[in-house]
């Protein structure tokens, strides 16, 4: 009896692990595959600024979406430190995903002292433009893209991010005469009553939450290319003859499909300065993802003086006998 009771205690793994084994108690096992991810950064003046070539955006965000757009967990808000490094604009990340199934990938490229704040479950980046909030900060500039990929097997997608935001530059060719003239210009700021943006969905390229920006004086910026004109982008050499004033990033909408936007109008943008009176610039042309410059003589206007000798003397005359 106590031989059979120790026999039967020997098979019953055995019978336990031919019932699992026909496959009729158990669950497949999901096939998963690699997916490859080429990102880069953009490479060229219609979408590189010169203070703001996208070597500065070195950290990486990323959230994997399912067929429903909803966040997988494992994959929502990764960062990737120092992803594009040493002035490269370009890496590569790879995902081991489920074959069969589709998903969505949002990506953000920013610089690691960027102010942006991720809600990752909507697909949203904030702004955070409060009042006050440093001008002239290339930390600012940032890109994205969002890429579709259903696997049937190992998979190799490129994708390139592209900036959500037009770069308003101001320069003038006055700012040495204004210096001589007594006026030394070393902070700016601008304000935007309208026309731009609080919110980027990262899944459709949308800008939303219209918001008026005013942005605190902070230090001129600096660059040894130069400011920014046509000239100085076709020949790509920098055009002394114009000091940068000042250099924001907005976040304005897109209409296409390449993110690249259509033209959009700021009604009205004031610039201010340390030692001058404010100017206001009406109806300026923006553009996502390209660079608007405002350009002119704007701290200094011609005055003239108007120099007579009077051909009369004053009367009476003084008299003095000596």
């Amino acid at each position: 009896m106590n031989k059979f009771a120790y026999m039967a205690a020997a098979m019953a793994p055995l019978l336990f692990w031919s019932c699992s084994s026909d496959g009729e108690d158990t669950a497949p096992q999901e096939q998963t595959a690699a997916v490859t991810v080429a990102l880069s950064l953009p490479d060229g003046m219609s979408s590189r600024a010169v203070n703001g070539d996208g070597t500065k955006a070195n950290d990486l965000y990323y959230t994997l979406y399912d067929a429903d757009k909803a966040a997988v967990t494992a994959y929502t808000g990764v960062k990737k430190a120092d992803f594009f490094t040493n002035g490269s604009l370009q890496n590569t990340l790879t995902l081991q995903l489920v074959v069969g199934k589709t998903y969505y990938l949002a990506f953000w490229a920013q610089n690691a002292d960027a102010p942006y704040t991720f809600d990752w479950s909507n697909a949203t980046v904030s702004m955070n433009y409060e009042d006050g909030t440093p001008a002239n900060a290339e930390a600012r500039d940032a890109f994205f893209n969002w890429a579709t990929v259903t696997m049937t097997g190992p998979e190799t997608i490129s994708v390139e991010l592209y900036r959500p935001f037009a770069q308003v530059n101001i320069g003038t060719n006055d700012y040495n005469a204004a210096v001589a003239a007594g006026t030394t210009v070393t902070k700016t700021a601008i304000e935007i009553t309208a026309d731009t943006y609080a919110t980027l969905n990262l899944l459709t390229g949308a800008a939303s939450d219209p918001v008026a920006v005013k942005f605190g004086q902070t230090a001129m910026p600096t660059d040894d290319k130069g400011f920014p004109t046509q000239e100085d982008a076709n020949a790509k050499a920098p055009d002394t003859g114009w000091t940068w004033l000042s250099m924001n990033y907005l976040l304005m909408n897109a209409v296409d499909a390449t993110n690249s936007g259509g033209n959009e109008v700021i009604g009205k943008i004031t610039l201010s300065t340390d030692q001058t009176e404010d100017k206001e610039y009406a109806n300026i042309p923006v553009k996502r993802n390209y660079r608007t410059n405002i350009m002119g003589t704007l701290l200094t206007a011609t005055a003239e003086f108007i120099v007579e000798i009077k051909p009369d003397f004053d009367s009476p005359d003084f008299d003095e006998i000596q």
